[in-house]
């Protein structure tokens, strides 16, 4: 009767079976790991480009850099031009009116001295209204362009694709006028 050595079955090696089981796992971990990676990259794009599209939108309501955005403007303007809905028409101290609209495709642009400079891209509407102050304390929507005292605006903002997301964002400012 021959006699095995103890270690003797740790020195026979793998078999093509136990091999093959191995690979296919292996496989299967790395395209599920493949595909959870490909996700995450694909969530940090989106992220990216959505909070893109939020900073371009509030830097065209505040101040950025010297350009008066619309709340900004709003807060230096002694007077509204115009009470449309879809534009924000402001007297301004010093020679020059500012406009701010929505043209063309999703670009809200001011136009000042007749210059006209791009604000922010991907802002699909802008909606304007304006309120003043009655004799009781009451705020109530303008009627008479040279009484309004408020000014408040929405700016549609929307994703760089169909897929995403769009934001409202509220704002407004008081005037110098009272």
């Amino acid at each position: 009767m021959p006699r095995h050595h103890p270690d003797q079955s740790l020195k026979r090696g793998y078999t093509v079976v136990e091999l093959m089981v191995s690979v296919f796992l292996l496989g299967i971990a790395a395209l599920v790991g493949a595909r959870m990676l490909g996700a995450l990259v694909k969530g940090a794009r989106y992220t990216v480009r959505q909070s893109a599209v939020l900073a371009d939108g509030r830097r065209a309501v505040m101040n950025t850099g010297g350009n008066r955005g619309l709340a900004w403007a709003a807060q230096e303007a002694s007077a509204v031009r115009s009470l449309s809905t879809a534009t924000l028409q402001l007297v301004v101290p010093g020679p020059v009116n500012v406009d701010f609209a929505v043209i063309g495709s999703s670009v809200l642009i001011k136009t000042e001295g007749g210059v006209d400079v791009t604000q922010a891209p991907d802002i699909s509407s802008m909606t304007v209204s304006y309120f003043e102050i009655g004799s009781d304390g009451l705020i109530f929507q303008s009627t008479v362009a040279s009484q309004a005292s408020y000014v408040q605006f929405i700016l549609l903002v929307k994703g760089k694709t169909s897929k995403e997301r769009t934001y409202n964002m509220v704002s407004g400012a008081a005037l110098r006028n009272r």
